[in-house]
């Protein structure tokens, strides 16, 4: 009969799944933002010609890239770029433009994830330190 204690390997193994999806959660800003480009770039029947809107969503998506590996390095500063970008967004929402859509509620969004995120990383790595 088999015993129901698991491995030193299989607990291993779980302990890192788990470290993934915690690291995965840091990313998940960049996942939303990233199939949300690319569906407004190429899912709309046909594909932008102003090349200044590539650019522009490159630069948005290195942005978030910088701040979501920083924070996954545990480093609590990574939070500032994000905490800027929805700084800007939520400025530039408040610009009027004729946009359909008001950004200034996505903009809080990304301010309050970073910022959360970042307060969060900052406590646990000073708790860690103790």
């Amino acid at each position: 009969m088999k015993s129901l204690k698991p491995t030193m390997q299989s607990r291993m193994a779980s302990n890192r799944r788990d470290i993934d999806m915690k690291r995965l959660l840091y990313f998940l800003p960049t996942i939303l933002v990233l199939g949300f480009l690319a569906f407004i770039f190429f899912g709309l029947g046909e594909p932008s010609t102003d090349p200044q809107e590539y650019l522009v969503g490159a630069g948005i998506l290195l942005v978030f890239l910088l701040s979501d590996f920083l924070l996954s390095k545990k480093l609590w500063f990574g939070c500032i770029p994000g905490v800027l970008l929805g700084a800007y967004v939520i400025y530039y929402g408040s610009q009027y433009h004729g946009q359909v859509m008001d950004e200034r509620p996505v903009g809080a969004i990304i301010f309050a994830y970073y910022a959360i995120i970042g307060i969060i990383t900052f406590y646990r790595k000073k708790k860690a330190t103790k």
